[in-house]
């Protein structure tokens, strides 16, 4: 799917997801300065070849889900090291 990233508005649906149907729809529709895409090797490689100058952007929702993937992955890594670092907090008494 084809979407403008500054609108949200969809602008076209491709039929496949190749290199080919992307470099040449990329190369019927002249313009695109920027390209955010999500991680498919073939459509890096359409956008090297129809783009070469584009400037690339990773999209929000990209840039969110490898975050969260990452620190979720950091702090699993870690799991037993929490056990044993975190102490109870002392009793306070009022008096």
């Amino acid at each position: 799917m084809i979407i403008d990233a500054g609108t949200g508005e969809r602008i076209d649906v491709l039929p496949d997801r190749t290199t080919q149907t992307l470099t040449a729809w990329l190369r019927e529709h002249p313009g695109a300065v920027y390209v955010c895409r999500d991680g498919s090797v073939s459509y890096g490689e359409a956008i090297r070849q129809a783009l070469p100058e584009a400037v690339w952007v990773s999209g929000r929702w990209h840039l969110w889900s490898n975050l969260c993937g990452k620190a979720l992955a950091e702090v699993r890594s870690h799991a037993a090291c929490w056990v044993t670092a975190v102490n109870p907090r002392p009793t306070r008494r009022r008096t």
